[in-house]
């Protein structure tokens, strides 16, 4: 096992965050972005997620499932940027919806916590997560889902800027492009955090080196 996994290496508590793991992101036939969603059906992501969330959750780290679910109606909807822009004009993420549905495959299990973000770019956004990782008493945050280019990197740096490690499991997550997914892996995430298989990841699991949340 490489000594490199910062974040892992020394019984940190750990949680797994999916970002964005709803239909309207995964699943090509509802994507709202098919190129999101094409990436990530290409890279098998879901598979992977699934597989990790499971070895987490043998080994006591906490799952959470943060979707980005805009207010019914787009009431009091920011539009400050050109994601939300699209997003509005798209109009089809909305509450109860087949595209803010999670996938069967990646389901919460008994135990897991589920946060809908209703604005905002990244999953800390006015959310209740940073208070369920202090109560977990949570030191590392294991980021999978989508995307790279936004919302992952976005919940990166609010993790390090809040005193979290933080570690990308790099084949469970997709950009907008295979390019942009490069690019933001090999030149971006480094500067924040590790960047790690996730056969890594359960390999640290199985070797009982995480700390288990209490």
């Amino acid at each position: 096992m490489p000594a490199g996994i910062r974040g892992l290496t020394t019984g940190q508590r750990a949680a797994l965050l999916l970002s964005e793991c709803q239909r309207g992101m995964l699943d090509p036939e509802v994507a709202v972005n098919p190129a999101l969603a094409g990436q990530a059906c290409e890279r098998g992501i879901v598979d992977k997620i699934a597989a990790l969330a499971t070895a987490c959750r043998a080994s006591g780290v906490p799952v959470i499932h943060n979707t980005y679910v805009p207010p019914a109606g787009f009431v009091g909807y920011v539009v400050n940027n050109a994601i939300n822009a699209r997003v509005l004009r798209d109009g089809r993420l909305q509450p109860g919806s087949v595209y803010v549905e999670i996938p069967s495959a990646l389901a919460p299990q008994e135990g897991d916590i589920r946060i809908e973000r209703s604005a905002g770019l990244s999953l800390f956004h006015e959310t209740a997560l940073d208070t369920y990782l202090s109560r977990f008493e949570i030191e590392t945050v294991i980021l999978v889902g989508v995307s790279t280019n936004i919302a992952l990197f976005g919940a990166a740096l609010e993790a390090v800027n809040r005193g979290y490690q933080v570690v990308l499991a790099e084949d469970c997550s997709a950009g907008a492009t295979k390019e942009t997914h490069r690019f933001q892996v090999e030149e971006q995430f480094p500067l924040l955090a590790a960047v790690v298989d996730s056969t890594a990841i359960v390999r640290e699991l199985r070797n009982n080196r995480i700390s288990i949340a209490h």
